[in-house]
């Protein structure tokens, strides 16, 4: 078991797993995670919410003094977590922009003089 959400509640490991990318100009990842019951579900989706909006947080506090930060913020602003019975569910959208960007930040021919 591991210690997530605010209270630090026990929540199991998933019962199953599924992730999906879409890869075009955007690249897209959707993923489910199926728990042991609904109470499971509810505290892993009340989680990943406190999770990305401190992220988001974060993106907006320090993108006004670090640019690259605020880069991120559409990826951020992106990211949906929903909850249906035992299953949390979730997506993220990387925009092509960016996306090419961090694919070639690192690559010696791409690199400014």
């Amino acid at each position: 078991m591991s210690k997530l959400g605010r209270g630090g509640d026990d929540v199991p490991l998933p019962k199953t797993i599924a992730l999906s990318f879409t890869v075009g100009a955007d690249i897209s990842l959707t993923g489910s995670m199926t728990m042991a019951d609904e109470a499971a579900a509810r505290t892993l989706e009340s989680a990943a919410n406190v999770a990305v909006a401190g992220m988001r947080m974060m993106i907006k506090a320090f993108g006004d003094q670090e640019p690259e930060a605020k880069k991120y913020g559409p990826v951020m602003d992106s990211i949906s977590i929903s909850r249906s019975g035992a299953s949390v569910s979730g997506s993220v959208r990387i925009g092509g922009e960016l996306l090419g960007e961090m694919m070639s930040r690192d690559r010696p021919d791409r690199r400014e003089p």
